[in-house]
């Protein structure tokens, strides 16, 4: 009896083995993924910036005004939530606006978010939890990098640097590579 009972032991253990790598390689989209982190992250805060677009940033100039600080540098906000997450949806410089969104947040954490910081919200949730939210998924863009899916990865770009010395062409994945015979491989990478 326990012979059969391990017999169908380990049948059941291959179905069930088998059964989930079926489901693991029909699930395996890491770009897929990555894209899908990208437009929730950057497609989330665009709201929050596009309100400041529309509306100003009086609001967040007069609470830096109020801590002794320039009340211009309140248009920085646009840079970390208009422009940074339209860079993380395309796929352009990717890594570079993730950074600059998590570092919004923590500026606005130190501007909104200190006092807060142990506080539960009306509904019970963390008081400062999009923010926490949009740090660590910026952090995670970063880290994770841009994916197949992006502008980045289709095109080819070619930067002149202005000091003549060189130039360079972005090849896929967005690495930098100094090139030989400038000008014919400028024409070819962009045609």
């Amino acid at each position: 009896m326990a012979a059969g009972f391990k017999h169908h032991q380990k049948k059941f253990i291959h179905m069930v083995e088998t059964l989930l790598n079926n489901i693991n390689r029909l699930l395996h989209h890491e770009d897929m993924g990555k894209l899908l982190l990208r437009l929730a992250v950057g497609g989330l805060m665009l709201f929050h910036g596009l309100h400041k677009l529309i509306d100003g940033v009086d609001g967040i100039s007069a609470m830096l005004m109020a801590k002794g600080l320039p009340g211009f540098i309140a248009y920085g906000v646009l840079l970390g939530e208009v422009v940074a997450p339209l860079l993380i949806i395309l796929g352009i410089l990717t890594r570079p606006a993730a950074l600059v969104l998590a570092f919004t947040m923590v500026l606005a954490w130190l501007m909104v978010g200190t006092a807060k910081t142990w506080q539960l919200d009306a509904v019970g949730a963390w008081a400062i939890e999009s923010l926490i939210y949009f740090f660590i998924r910026a952090l995670a863009v970063v880290l994770l990098g841009v994916g197949r899916f992006s502008l980045c990865w289709q095109y080819q770009l070619a930067i002149v640097y202005l000091s003549g010395i060189f130039i360079c062409t972005i090849k896929q994945k967005c690495q930098i590579q100094p090139t030989n015979n400038l000008l014919n491989r400028i024409i070819t990478r962009l045609k």
